[in-house]
C-alpha cells in the first residue's frame, strides 16, 4: 500500500517543516508532494527538505487562486501518475496535521473493503460550511444526498444550466449506472480527501478527452471548485464515492479546538486528522502534538 500526501503550501516555511515532520514521523511509508503556491520560486529551497527521498517537490507549479484549487490537484495527479508508483493520493491542507500513526494501513483496509472505490469522501454534509438548511433549492427531478445543501453546492447549482449538456451525455450510456444529471453536484470537504489511483487516472482521461468539460471548469465560478468537481466526476465515471469511516470530529471548516479536545483525540484510535491547526509554531495545539510525539524525532 503506497500513499502520497499532496500538500499545497504558500507561507511560513517553519510551519511547512512542522507539517512535513508530522507526516514523516506518523506515516513514514508515505511520500509527500509539496506544491509551491507562494509565487516565490525559491520558497521550498530548504536544505532540510533535501536528501529525503520521501519528500518530493512539484517541479513547475502554477499559482492557484483561493477557493479554486482543482488545478493543483490535477497537476499532482498527472505528475504522480507519470512519475510514481502509488495506490492513493491524500490531500493535506497546510493547516492540517496527523494525530496518530497507522493511517496508510487503515487506508489499505478501506480500499480492500471497497474494490470499486474511486475517491474517499467526507461523511458529513457540511463539516462546518455555511448552508441555508433548505432542501428546496434542489430542482425537481434531481436528487440530493442530504437535506442540507452547503454553500459550494449552492454555487454549483447556479451553474446547472451550463453543466447540463455535459451531464446529459452520461444519461443513456450503458457504461454508466445513473442519469448524469443525478450526479450534480456531489461534494466532499477538501482536507483529507483521498483519490485512489484508478480514480485519478479516470479523471485525467476524462479531462484530456473532453474539451467541453475543460472549458466548463475553466470558466466556472463554483466556490471551492475542488470540493465539487472531483466527486462529481468520480461519480459520473461509475466509480464509488466511499464515505470515510474515519472520525471527522476534528476535521472542520474554520473551527477552533481546545487543547483538551486534542488530548481527548489522541486517545481515540479512529480519529486521524485535525484541521484547522493555526499556522503558528507556538500555537498550543502544535506544541502539544509535538510533545506527545517526541518532537517528531525518529529513533
Amino acid at each position: 500500500m503506497k500513499n502520497v500526501f499532496a500538500c499545497l503550501v504558500h507561507e511560513k516555511p517553519d510551519v511547512i517543516r512542522d507539517m512535513v515532520c508530522n507526516l514523516r514521523y506518523l506515516d513514514p511509508p508515505s511520500h509527500i508532494l509539496l506544491y509551491n503556491n507562494s509565487g516565490d520560486a525559491s520558497f521550498l529551497e530548504d536544505h532540510r527538505f533535501l536528501g529525503d527521498s520521501h519528500i518530493l517537490i512539484y517541479p513547475e507549479p502554477k499559482r492557484q487562486p483561493l477557493h479554486t484549487l482543482h488545478g493543483y490537484m490535477i497537476d499532482c495527479m498527472r505528475w504522480v501518475c507519470d512519475k510514481a508508483d502509488f495506490d492513493t493520493i491524500t490531500n493535506v491542507d497546510s493547516d492540517q496535521l496527523l494525530l496518530r500513526p497507522g493511517y496508510t494501513e487503515r487506508l489499505g483496509q478501506i480500499m480492500t473493503q471497497h474494490p470499486n472505490m474511486g475517491m474517499l469522501r467526507s461523511s458529513s454534509v457540511t463539516l462546518g460550511w455555511p448552508s441555508d438548511g433548505n432542501s428546496s433549492v434542489i430542482p425537481l427531478g434531481f436528487t440530493s444526498e442530504a437535506a442540507v445543501i452547503n454553500y459550494p453546492q449552492l454555487t454549483a447549482l447556479d451553474e446547472l444550466k451550463a453543466w447540463a449538456p455535459f451531464l446529459k451525455k452520461f444519461a443513456n450510456d450503458s457504461g454508466y449506472r445513473f442519469s448524469g444529471l443525478s450526479h450534480f453536484p456531489r461534494w466532499s470537504f477538501w482536507p483529507a480527501t483521498v483519490f485512489r489511483r484508478r480514480g485519478a487516472k479516470a479523471i485525467l482521461h476524462l479531462l484530456d478527452s473532453n474539451i467541453y468539460l475543460r472549458a466548463l471548469i475553466g470558466r466556472s465560478q463554483i466556490f471551492a471548485t475542488e470540493e465539487i468537481i472531483f466527486p462529481t466526476l468520480v461519480s459520473l465515471l461509475g466509480l464509488d464515492l466511499v464515505q470515510t469511516p474515519f472520525d471527522e470530529t476534528c476535521l472542520r471548516f474554520r473551527t477552533e479546538y481546545s487543547v483538551d479536545i486534542l488530548k481527548e483525540s489522541l486517545h481515540l484510535p479512529n480519529r486521524f486528522w485535525m484541521h484547522p491547526v493555526p499556522r503558528d509554531m507556538n500555537d498550543p495545539l502544535r506544541t502539544r502534538l509535538r510533545e506527545h510525539h517526541r518532537q517528531y524525532q525518529q529513533d
